[in-house]
Protein backbone atom coordinates (compact mmCIF):
# COMPACT_ATOMS: atom_id res chain seq x y z
CA UNK A 1 0.00 0.00 0.00
CA UNK A 2 1.34 3.50 -0.92
CA UNK A 3 0.53 6.69 0.76
CA UNK A 4 2.04 9.80 -0.04
CA UNK A 5 2.60 12.03 2.89
CA UNK A 6 0.54 9.80 5.86
CA UNK A 7 3.67 7.13 6.35
CA UNK A 8 6.38 9.72 5.80
CA UNK A 9 8.92 10.24 8.88
CA UNK A 10 8.41 12.86 11.15
CA UNK A 11 12.22 13.47 10.85
CA UNK A 12 14.74 13.25 7.88
CA UNK A 13 17.12 11.26 10.16
CA UNK A 14 14.43 8.38 9.59
CA UNK A 15 14.26 8.54 5.98
CA UNK A 16 17.52 5.39 5.49
CA UNK A 17 15.61 2.03 5.89
CA UNK A 18 12.53 3.31 4.52
CA UNK A 19 10.60 1.42 1.40
CA UNK A 20 9.14 4.29 -1.22
CA UNK A 21 7.56 4.28 -4.64
CA UNK A 22 9.08 6.43 -7.21
CA UNK A 23 6.31 8.17 -9.58
CA UNK A 24 9.44 9.40 -11.74
CA UNK A 25 12.78 7.51 -13.39
CA UNK A 26 15.80 8.84 -11.06
CA UNK A 27 17.34 11.02 -13.15
CA UNK A 28 20.70 9.54 -11.82
CA UNK A 29 20.90 5.90 -12.26
CA UNK A 30 23.68 4.25 -14.16
CA UNK A 31 21.79 1.21 -14.63
CA UNK A 32 18.58 1.87 -15.78
CA UNK A 33 16.36 -0.17 -13.25
CA UNK A 34 14.89 2.83 -11.30
CA UNK A 35 11.98 3.49 -13.09
CA UNK A 36 8.67 4.75 -12.31
CA UNK A 37 6.34 2.31 -10.48
CA UNK A 38 9.33 0.57 -8.57
CA UNK A 39 10.07 -0.12 -5.02
CA UNK A 40 13.12 0.79 -3.75
CA UNK A 41 14.70 1.21 -0.06
CA UNK A 42 16.38 4.91 0.75
CA UNK A 43 19.83 3.67 1.37
CA UNK A 44 21.24 7.79 3.11
CA UNK A 45 20.65 11.13 3.05
CA UNK A 46 23.88 12.97 1.08
CA UNK A 47 24.92 16.28 0.31
CA UNK A 48 25.86 17.62 -3.30
CA UNK A 49 29.32 18.54 -2.30
CA UNK A 50 30.08 15.03 -0.51
CA UNK A 51 30.06 13.68 -3.57
CA UNK A 52 31.99 15.65 -6.22
CA UNK A 53 35.47 13.93 -5.40
CA UNK A 54 34.01 10.38 -5.67
CA UNK A 55 33.10 8.10 -8.45
CA UNK A 56 29.59 9.78 -9.32
CA UNK A 57 29.38 13.83 -8.99
CA UNK A 58 26.10 14.84 -8.57
CA UNK A 59 24.90 18.03 -10.25
CA UNK A 60 23.67 21.26 -9.19
CA UNK A 61 24.52 23.35 -5.68
CA UNK A 62 26.74 21.99 -3.36
CA UNK A 63 24.24 22.21 -0.66
CA UNK A 64 21.51 20.18 -2.29
CA UNK A 65 20.11 17.36 -0.44
CA UNK A 66 19.97 13.88 -2.21
CA UNK A 67 18.89 10.12 -1.56
CA UNK A 68 20.56 7.18 -2.24
CA UNK A 69 18.58 4.59 -3.21
CA UNK A 70 19.39 0.78 -2.96
CA UNK A 71 17.73 -1.89 -4.81
CA UNK A 72 18.96 -5.88 -5.16
CA UNK A 73 18.60 -6.82 -8.69
CA UNK A 74 16.36 -9.71 -9.67
CA UNK A 75 18.80 -10.85 -12.56
CA UNK A 76 22.21 -10.61 -11.23
CA UNK A 77 21.41 -10.30 -7.09
CA UNK A 78 23.80 -7.20 -7.28
CA UNK A 79 22.85 -4.17 -5.30
CA UNK A 80 22.19 -1.07 -7.49
CA UNK A 81 22.18 2.50 -6.31
CA UNK A 82 20.77 5.70 -7.83
CA UNK A 83 19.83 9.14 -6.54
CA UNK A 84 17.42 11.58 -6.73
CA UNK A 85 16.79 14.79 -4.84
CA UNK A 86 15.64 15.23 -2.12
CA UNK A 87 13.03 17.55 -3.26
CA UNK A 88 10.93 15.15 -4.76
CA UNK A 89 9.38 14.36 -1.40
CA UNK A 90 7.45 17.96 -1.36
CA UNK A 91 6.78 17.26 -5.47
CA UNK A 92 5.17 14.22 -4.67
CA UNK A 93 7.22 12.33 -6.97
CA UNK A 94 7.81 9.70 -4.53
CA UNK A 95 5.81 7.48 -2.03
CA UNK A 96 6.47 6.18 1.62
CA UNK A 97 5.38 2.43 1.16
CA UNK A 98 3.04 1.61 4.70
CA UNK A 99 5.31 -0.83 6.27
CA UNK A 100 3.35 -3.95 7.26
Amino acid sequence: MVNAKGNAPRFKKDYPGRLIMLRQDAPEDHCGLFVAGVTVKIDRRIKAEDTKLGSWPLPGDGNAWWLRLEMRCRHCGAHHYAYIPEGWLKKGLVAFRVEE
